[in-house]
């Protein structure tokens, strides 16, 4: 008894550490930079605005406030009644200046409100990947996967900017750490259906392409326990995400009429092409889930259940073999720009130009991850590790992290902090990977294999946590970059 109590104790004091780090480390590098984009200043001003006027939700006078000139080479969707993201980073945004002034200085640059709830976010997502990681995979795995998140690059970076990606990844994180939670009774529990919908819609009334988390709940779901999807508590979670979007959806008819629903014209031109990528995505995930399917049932029903497939068919080591050979293939000349990238004295390219990554190829999100952070090609390989038998819970990352890179693989419109809500699932990949293949080593009888594979292994994390410190110290520390 005073052994678990210990345990906890030490436990409460690692994550504890992690957390004051991460928060000071967020802080500090926010007030290293001296420069913001549009779109933060942009966030903050209509927040402002906002406490005059809670429906005053647009850029029209943040744009009439530059010179004609300048105005003229805004995109149009400045110009909309509504801005075209839903709101809720801006009510977050006024929500922390109100209570800053409520009780400490009134006089502050309200930047320094505004940034808060991004570095309050990303501690939130910190505290909810141990608890997931805990949950699916061990304790050792939750704090390993909190400590990389707290030093990722991508993470680091977008916490202490007034960006939405922070805001949204963290209620999709607190949507699964609730839909996990749900799974403590067999046939799931209504309150924690209901907190992990509300996460969804918190998530999807930030920024529209995190809905994709109630798709990936479904399809979890029917992949765990598929039973679930017939009990009417189920469908909690997707009426209190749209009992939170409501009023959202509501604003728009009143504005723009059905045009809401069938985007066209001058500054719907983002909502049109999350219409195309989805006409794109669905299909590609109905085939996907299709032949998943058919083939499981089709292995396990009594006319092929006598059939016995070949024995490298069954063994998901070859088919890692079979797909590395494949992605070294398929990456072909772009190794020579990968490679060189990981060397401790590289400086990521950065800038503050529109479409600055523009020309880069599909695997863009992959490449970058790993070039930040190189313990990512762990995560890329963990599914592999992972056995069918223990899907209930190990599967959710899997799902999570491909399929939202996936979807803004599909988006096609490269920027490195469009990929953090995959972040933390690969993150969690990566800290079960090493941790899995810690334990194959030492299991092994021959002494001098076991000892050359683990200072393989752990030689290759300590790497990554350097280089990804290397990053953090040039472009996280610095707050150097916008598009990176």
């Amino acid at each position: 008894m005073n052994y678990y109590k210990n345990n906890k104790i030490f436990v409460f004091v690692i994550i504890s550490v992690i957390v004051i780090l991460a928060f000071f480390l967020r802080k500090k590098g926010f007030e290293n930079g001296g420069r913001y984009s549009f779109d933060e200043a942009l966030y903050v001003f209509m927040a402002m605005e906002m406490r005059y006027d809670i429906s005053h939700y647009n850029a029209i006078n943040y744009c009439l406030q530059y010179p004609p000139q300048r105005q003229q080479t805004f995109p149009p969707y400045l110009w909309k009644k509504l801005f075209k993201h839903p709101p809720m980073y801006c009510y977050l945004i006024l929500a922390s200046y109100k209570i800053h002034n409520e009780f400490w200085k009134q006089d502050e640059d309200p930047k320094k409100q505004a940034v808060m709830v991004s570095i309050i976010m990303g501690i939130i997502g910190i505290i909810a990947v141990f608890l997931i990681g805990k949950k699916v995979f061990g304790t050792a795995e939750g704090i390993l996967a909190a400590l990389f998140l707290t030093i990722d690059p991508v993470h680091w970076i977008c916490s202490q900017k007034m960006w939405m990606e922070t805001t949204v990844t963290t209620f999709i994180l607190l949507s699964a750490l609730f839909y996990i939670y749900s799974y403590r009774k067999k046939d799931g529990d209504w309150l924690f259906f209901l907190l992990s919908g509300l996460s969804i819609g918190c998530a999807a009334l930030t920024k529209y392409p995190a809905g994709i988390s109630l798709f990936i709940i479904f399809l979890y779901t029917a992949l765990t326990r598929s039973y679930l999807l017939k009990y009417p508590k189920w469908y909690i979670i997707p009426i209190s995400m749209f009992l939170i979007l409501a009023h959202w959806i509501m604003w728009n008819l009143d504005v723009y009429g059905l045009s809401f629903f069938f985007p066209s014209g001058a500054g719907f031109e983002d909502m049109a092409l999350g219409h195309k990528v989805l006409k794109k995505y669905i299909p590609f995930l109905l085939l996907v889930c299709g032949i998943t399917y058919g083939g499981y049932y089709l292995y396990k029903s009594k006319k092929l259940s006598n059939l016995k497939l070949p024995g490298f068919l069954k063994n998901k080591y070859i088919w890692l073999s079979i797909i590395s050979i494949i992605s070294i293939f398929g990456i072909g000349g772009e190794w020579k720009k990968i490679i060189p990238a990981l060397s401790l004295y590289y400086e990521p390219p950065t800038s503050w130009r529109m479409g600055f990554f523009k020309s880069e190829p599909w695997y863009f999100y992959m490449k970058k991850l790993f070039e930040y952070f190189p313990v990512y090609i762990i995560g890329y390989i963990s599914p592999f590790l992972i056995s069918w038998k223990d899907r209930e819970h190990k599967l959710m990352p899997v799902i999570y992290s491909f399929l939202i890179l996936v979807f803004f693989i599909f988006w096609g419109n490269f920027q490195s902090r469009y990929i953090l809500p995959a972040v933390p699932w690969f993150l969690l990949l990566s800290a079960y990977g090493i941790l899995h293949m810690h334990k194959n080593i030492c299991l092994l009888q021959n002494k001098y294999l076991c000892t050359v594979l683990w200072i393989a292994l752990w030689g290759f994390t300590l790497f990554g946590v350097a280089k990804a410190i290397q990053v953090d110290v040039l472009l996280a520390w610095t707050n150097k970059p916008c598009y990176f």
